[in-house]
């Protein structure tokens, strides 16, 4: 409600809304906007070219552009030449090979099968092991591989079933060998590859699977093909975490295979299409929505091309005979313009209430952004019941580059992001001049000599016009109701309008109801300062404050806002100012500025306080230790990274009860001071007093450590000296596990960069090539 008691109704979410042809509710940018056209018309193929089209030989593609086919039973493979090469000969054991992909480690997964019994193989690219894994999987008929990552999995197509890969083969470099009088478990290898049985694909009567393929963040897709009379597609989705969803493809006809172009972009191809279709994938960790992407996917050959095998992104494509060597990949990309629908319409699904018959409806704001060339028309109907609402005229409302006649009204740029006092909009852009923010028109209808349109109910249709290669997007309409009038209210009668006037009368407009709309210009733009005046206490609450007033406000409860913080650090650090002054050099206050400049490290465990002194009765403590000496023997390196305490009880003692004699205490003092190694226990607990160690686990770049040493020296307590370490090293009880106070367990990091006359080969880094399907790629390296 603003200053002159203006209520309003909103258009916000994709619920709302009843989408036509041409038009979808984007839920990544939470906007009403033009879908995707189709490059090309819809497929009239019938299901069993698809089916056909899956059936075909596969092709596995590694990043390197080296790619790998089959001939039935034998892996050849092509890329450093051209010349092809033998990879593998018959990895299943006479059976035919039926899909095959490369994960990033190297390793090509084959599976195949016959008579309702099936294997899945493992070769090594990298020559960890020579010969190919196999396992025989009697009752099931492997054909579908999808990789994304470590992630593997194995789709039965006939049945729905879906398996897990687990476990590798152990390296045949690694030693095997039990030692005499030691615990060992009674198998060698504990991880041998295995399929984990996971939840079926749900199949109706007639439905086939005809592809699966993973996304780089690891969501399965699983393309099933319905009644062959249905003409339509559906995508099974299944997140990481189980979560799993069934969407409808929006392009009709039978596409045979699926691919991932990134993160939320698939790629499908339909028979004899000359291009391949794109389709978005909503949000979330189970997607609501898919929509056909505006990319242009061109293929080199209309008859079987195909979607390589791999984990590599954008999916490579390829094409040729089905018993022929298949050309050469290259990745599936879009062209550089995008493709939308020339026009496309939506309706509000239920009508706007206002709960007051003969209501008079005043505004129409939306919060848009309108391209050049693009354009938005709304038509309104308003009436006192539902029945009267079906049969009322629409009323033409236009935005943009819509065309409109001369007694169709047209909206104004505001020069704001919304008319919400200090709102900083749906949109998530800046205002852009008649392009981008937010757009007012008084509503009309136009042609009348009375104006107004008046109902309790109000219908909202919108029709949407681009360019073809741009949009526009609609994040919010909001339609004010119960108009305030300043003719009506502050001016004398002979300016108002006539009682006796016909409403429905056409022409044009009388003389009062011309007064009215054109003091209407002046009212919207007074009532938003007087809204603004009203909602001034926003730019105090941190939660709303411009983002340049915030240091301002930090100003007057004397908090001093780190340079770098993000801007929602900012406010929660302006939301918690009072409750961190009052614990100014303490721990717990320097604790928790930290756990908001990092976005919950502290929570979580990526950053741990730890007072070292604590570390004096620890059993797991190496006492002493300087964590700044990497080349401190009993560390063997692994300097940077928190102690084991495993409890109050335990610690090395003085010589007496079973602790520490004197000779092994100056022996393992002198493991950290050196030439100090005359130190007694008192020196090194003095030293470990007045002393606190802030431990980074976090995978943190160097500007967000940079700025946990700010915030942590400016709120530390005075009299305490910190010091600043930070852990890459894997979980190690004893040495990096925090028992009873914390355990941090971390994604495994990536492999550093090699230093010179620093990095330890073996230990710290690995020097390998990279995993290539053309054993050419690395001579001397075997498959």
């Amino acid at each position: 409600m603003d200053a002159n008691r203006h209520r309003f109704w909103m258009i916000d979410r994709a619920a709302q809304l009843e989408t036509g042809a041409g038009t979808h509710w984007s839920a990544g940018c939470r906007a009403l906007a033009l879908a995707g056209s189709a490059p090309a018309a819809e497929t009239a193929q019938p299901r069993s070219q698809a089916l056909a089209l899956a059936g075909m030989a596969p092709v596995a593609a590694d990043a390197a552009g080296n790619y790998a086919w089959t001939d039935g039973t034998d892996i050849l493979a092509a890329g450093v030449a051209e010349e092809p090469v033998l990879l593998v000969s018959d990895p299943l054991g006479g059976m035919a090979v039926s899909d095959m992909a490369m994960t990033p480690e190297g390793v090509l997964v084959l599976c195949g099968g016959s008579e309702g019994n099936g294997r899945v193989a493992l070769v090594d690219c990298r020559g960890r092991w020579a010969i190919p894994a196999v396992l025989d999987l009697p009752g099931l008929q492997p054909d579908r591989i999808a990789v994304s990552g470590p992630a593997v999995w194995v789709l039965e197509r006939s049945g729905g079933r879906v398996f897990a890969l687990a476990g590798m083969p152990l390296s045949d470099h690694a030693a095997r060998f039990r030692a005499f009088r030691r615990f060992q478990p009674e198998t060698d290898y504990l991880d041998p590859p295995r399929l984990i049985e996971q939840a079926p694909v749900g199949l109706a009567p007639n439905e086939r699977i005809a592809d699966a393929a993973a996304s780089p963040e690891g969501m399965l897709a699983v393309l099933v093909l319905s009644h062959p009379n249905a003409r339509r597609a559906h995508a099974v989705f299944r997140a990481p975490g189980g979560a799993e969803t069934r969407l409808e493809l929006p392009q009709r006809g039978f596409p045979g295979c699926l691919g991932w172009l990134g993160p939320r972009r698939l790629a499908a191809i339909y028979p004899g299409a000359p291009a391949a279709l794109g389709f978005d994938i909503g949000p979330g960790e189970a997607p609501q929505e898919i929509s056909l992407a505006p990319a242009r996917l061109p293929l080199r050959a209309r008859e079987n091309a195909r979607l390589c095998r791999g984990a590599s992104w954008p999916v490579p494509v390829t094409a040729g005979a089905a018993e022929a060597r298949p050309q050469k990949p290259v990745p599936l990309r879009a062209l550089s313009l995008p493709g939308y629908a020339a026009s496309g319409t939506a309706r509000l699904a239920d009508p706007f209430d206002c709960g007051s018959p003969g209501a008079e409806w005043h505004r129409l704001v939306i919060e848009a952004v309108l391209p050049p060339g693009c354009g938005l028309a709304v038509d309104l109907a308003a009436a006192d019941s539902p029945e009267e609402l079906a049969e009322a005229p629409r009323w033409r409302h236009v935005f943009g580059g819509s065309e409109a006649g001369p007694d169709i009204p047209r909206g104004a740029w505001l020069g704001e992001a919304s008319e919400l006092p200090h709102h900083p909009g749906l949109l998530g852009t800046a205002p852009e001049r008649d392009r981008a923010g937010a757009f007012s028109v008084l509503v009309q209808r136009g042609g009348m000599r009375d104006r107004a349109l008046r109902g309790r109910y109000l219908a909202v249709e919108l029709t949407l016009a681009g360019t073809g290669q741009a949009t526009p997007k609609i994040a919010a309409l909001r339609a004010y109701a119960e108009r305030f009038s300043l003719v009506e209210n502050y001016l004398p009668p002979v300016f108002r309008k006539r009682q006796d006037a016909d409403p429905e009368a056409a022409g044009p407009a009388d003389g009062a109801d011309f007064y009215d709309r054109f003091a209407a210009l002046f009212e919207h733009q007074l009532t938003r300062i007087e809204d603004k005046v009203a909602a001034a206490y926003l730019l105090t609450a941190p939660e709303a404050a411009p983002p340049a007033a915030m240091d301002w406000l930090a100003g007057w409860i004397g908090l001093s806002l780190a340079p770098g913080l993000p801007e929602t650090a900012r406010r929660q650090m302006l939301a918690a100012g009072t409750w961190l002054h009052r614990r100014r050099g303490t721990l717990e206050g320097m604790a928790r500025a930290l756990d908001i400049a990092t976005g919950g490290e502290v929570t979580r465990g990526g950053i741990v306080i730890i007072e070292d002194f604590r570390l004096r009765r620890t059993f797991a403590t190496i006492l002493g230790a300087d964590y700044g000496r990497r080349e401190d023997p009993i560390l063997a390196g692994f300097v940077e990274s928190g102690n084991s305490i495993v409890g109050p009880g335990l610690f090395l003692g003085d010589g007496t009860s079973g602790g520490l004699g004197e000779e092994e205490r100056a022996e393992l003092l002198s493991l950290y001071f050196g030439a100090e190694s005359d130190l007694d226990a008192a020196a090194v607990f003095a030293k470990l007093a007045f002393q606190v160690t802030v431990l980074v686990h976090a995978d943190l770049p160097d500007a967000a450590f940079g700025l946990v040493r700010r915030i942590a020296d400016e709120l530390a307590p005075a009299h305490v000296a910190l010091r600043f370490a930070t852990g890459s090293q894997p979980l190690r009880l004893g040495l990096y596990s925090l028992l009873a106070v914390d355990t941090y367990l971390r994604p495994r990091p990536g492999l550093p960069a090699i230093r010179v006359d620093e990095t330890i080969l073996g230990e710290a880094a690995h020097v390998r090539a990279a995993p290539a399907l053309d054993p050419r790629t690395n001579p001397g390296e075997t498959p």
